[in-house]
């Protein structure tokens, strides 16, 4: 697993980050995203392999900037989420 050891600022900058993360750890599996609403913010359902791995939401300040993000993953134990909570998108 990898995280950001500083904080990361700027949208250029965030998006590089988000797409060195995925080719360096999604390289061996077949990876999906889609667009999503979740909890009421823009986001994605990011599935590897077929199989539900995460969602990533995005946190909008009052100019509909981003302003922070919020990612949830998946126990190794996965679970079959309730699709009501993931707008009908699987």
């Amino acid at each position: 697993m990898s995280a950001a050891l500083n904080v990361v600022i700027g949208a250029d900058k965030v998006a590089r980050l988000l797409l060195g993360l995925a080719n360096k750890n999604l390289s061996r599996q077949q990876a999906a995203a889609r667009p999503a609403i979740i909890n009421d913010a823009p986001g994605l359902i990011v599935a590897l392999d077929g199989r539900l791995d995460q969602t990533l939401s995005i946190a909008l300040d009052g100019a509909g900037r981003g302003a922070g993000s919020y990612i949830v993953r998946q126990a190794r134990r996965r679970s079959v989420p309730n699709r009501r909570h993931l707008n009908g998108v699987a």
